[in-house]
């Protein structure tokens, strides 16, 4: 398949063996986060002024940024692969650190346009590559999706205490994952059978509480990665972030980014960022707080994609050279 049908699929297109009513539901999901996205990022660029902004984007340094991008989703990628091929060669199959870095970094295509395509686009390539039952490996992707959300957690956890007045709204739902968190873990040592047994969840409890754990230690480089992402942009426009409040305040961002609402965090990361971080703009900066706030987080958001447009294509391309013919690897 070329990266073109696989961007046809995340935009809904024919799915196998499904019915015309389940192909409108999936097409509907595809589009949902964006049906989302572009009222709150309306809102967001009207409430900090459309003339502001635009003043902002053109004093930003775009070239900078757009080089920055670069460099840093090569380390992205390194980090989020390393740590998914963990996940996946303790369960499913022996893929290596340099297929999964061919495949991660040929999911983000999709991801683009909804995450979930993007993990559903690996899910299914590594069912056929290994010959694996899909249900199997969408479990190792649940554990993918524990770990990585239990990382985000853990940092917004840290962050708490940092800054209690600015983050109050976070923290009852940072301890409710906590708590959330806790349950799942007991319930994996607990292992009921009724839910052990079931195919899509046996990667889980075969994993268990020490794999759970490992698994989280090995997708916290990903995390820090994706921390940088956040502070540097707001830095390049001369937003004054000192590291004791960057660590209070990144961390409420990169959750709320990462929770499944707009595709990237497109809207919900801007509106966030323009509450937390426009005191932190310099005082000459006068009424523009906001808008060099917001104009940092979507010249970083347009950098990053233009670079995975051009990157992940050809990944794609590559992770079927470099697999051969589906279904031909042993488990």
């Amino acid at each position: 398949m070329s990266w073109r049908g696989v961007l046809t699929e995340a935009r809904g297109g024919p799915l196998r063996g499904a019915t015309p009513l389940e192909q409108r539901r999936a097409s509907w999901r595809s589009y949902t986060p964006l049906a989302v996205m572009l009222p709150l990022l309306g809102w967001v660029i009207w409430s900090v002024g459309p003339a502001r902004l635009l003043a902002a984007f053109s004093a930003g340094p775009f070239i900078g940024l757009l080089l920055f991008a670069a460099v840093w989703n090569l380390f992205l990628l390194t980090a989020d692969a390393w740590a998914t091929a963990f996940v996946y060669h303790k369960t499913i199959c022996p893929v290596s650190f340099r297929e999964l870095f061919v495949l991660r970094g040929a999911s983000y295509l999709p991801s683009l346009l909804n995450h979930h395509v993007g993990q559903a686009w690996l899910t299914y390539f590594l069912s056929r590559v290994y010959s694996a039952q899909l249900w199997r490996v969408a479990g190792a992707t649940l554990v993918v999706y524990t770990t990585t959300f239990g990382c985000l957690v853990a940092f917004g956890l840290v962050a708490l205490p940092l800054n209690p007045e600015r983050v109050a709204f976070m923290a009852p739902l940072v301890l409710g994952f906590v708590g959330l968190g806790l349950f799942f873990l007991l319930v994996l040592r607990v292992r009921p059978r009724f839910l052990a047994q079931r195919p899509l969840l046996r990667p889980v409890f075969e994993l268990g509480v020490a794999g759970h754990l490992l698994a989280l230690l090995h997708r916290v480089p990903h995390v820090l990665v994706l921390f940088v992402g956040t502070w540097v942009p707001l830095y390049a426009f001369g937003v004054a972030l000192p590291p004791a409040a960057a660590v209070a305040l990144i961390p409420p961002v990169m959750f709320v980014a990462a929770l499944p609402i707009t595709p990237q965090g497109i809207g919900t990361r801007d509106a966030l960022s323009v509450y937390l971080f426009a005191e932190f703009v310099p005082r000459e900066a006068g009424t523009d707080a906001a808008a060099i706030v917001a104009a940092s987080t979507l010249t970083w958001a347009v950098a990053l994609t233009l670079v995975q447009l051009v990157g992940s294509p050809l990944l794609m391309q590559r992770a079927y050279r470099l697999l051969g013919p589906l279904g031909s690897r042993p488990r």
